[in-house]
């Protein structure tokens, strides 16, 4: 069966890669794509700070209430029929108005006194913002962490999952060498059984950390919000690419 190799890199190899999976099956991950990812996707982090805009928009509108305000009002209307009349018998008929009509005004309002009621209101929603702005900087953070508590903790899921590979690679290779001397007469039957149990403890382990290293990874994309580039079934160590284990 096929697997996927999976290679974890420091952040000074694998900057501006430009690819997270390569065409030969092997994943690279990077600190920095990761956590750029989440910071794009998160609806959390992009509501925490909508919110922030949204309650700086409100501080400055209660801040535009100390200043005058200048309105700008007008109508229009057409009337169809425009009554007209004759001054004397026989004379010229003047139109009663006209069809066209519209008029247009200008008011200037200033509240010069108002106790700082307007004033307290500003501040309070300039507190207000500064609090969103606060909750904004907090949720980032703790994606951030989570995000690089995610990737460490598939870091040692990756690594344990190699060194019980090897451990597991020589437990076989010492089995099989015991093999062959218990069929030349020179190994016990008891050596025989206590390797092939030795190899299958390690087996078991090592199918127990693949499956631990698939959940992390199933985790840690979740977080950032991407989806699986691959099957996660049964991740590697791209240095164990040359060397897998049976």
């Amino acid at each position: 069966m096929k697997k996927n190799l999976l290679s974890l890199i420091s952040i000074l190899v694998v900057f501006g890669a430009p690819s997270l999976w390569a065409e030969t099956g092997s994943l690279k991950l990077s600190l920095v794509d990761l956590t750029d990812a989440a910071l794009k996707n998160s609806t959390r982090l992009e509501a925490a700070r909508l919110s922030w805009k949204g309650a700086q928009s409100e501080a400055g509108s209660m801040a535009s209430g100390e200043f005058p305000r200048l309105g700008l009002s007008g109508n229009y209307f057409y009337q169809t029929y425009v009554p007209r009349f004759s001054i004397a018998p026989n004379s010229p008929q003047v139109a009663f108005g006209e069809a066209d009509n519209w008029s247009a005004w200008a008011t200037l309002n200033w509240n010069l006194w108002d106790f700082r009621s307007q004033h307290n209101l500003a501040n309070s929603a300039t507190a207000a913002a500064q609090s969103q702005g606060g909750l904004y900087q907090a949720t980032e953070r703790q994606l951030k962490l989570a995000v690089r508590m995610a990737y460490f903790q598939t870091q040692i899921a990756l690594e344990q999952a190699r060194l019980l590979g090897d451990s597991l690679q020589v437990a076989q290779a010492q089995y099989a060498d015991i093999q062959k001397q218990a069929r030349f007469g020179t190994a016990s039957r008891m050596d025989l059984l206590s390797s092939h149990q030795e190899a299958l403890n390690y087996q078991r382990q090592f199918r127990q950390a693949e499956a631990t290293l698939a959940q992390a990874l199933r985790d840690l994309f979740a977080l950032v919000g991407e989806k699986e580039p691959a099957d996660f079934s049964a991740p590697l160590d791209s240095r164990m690419e040359g060397a897998l284990p049976e």
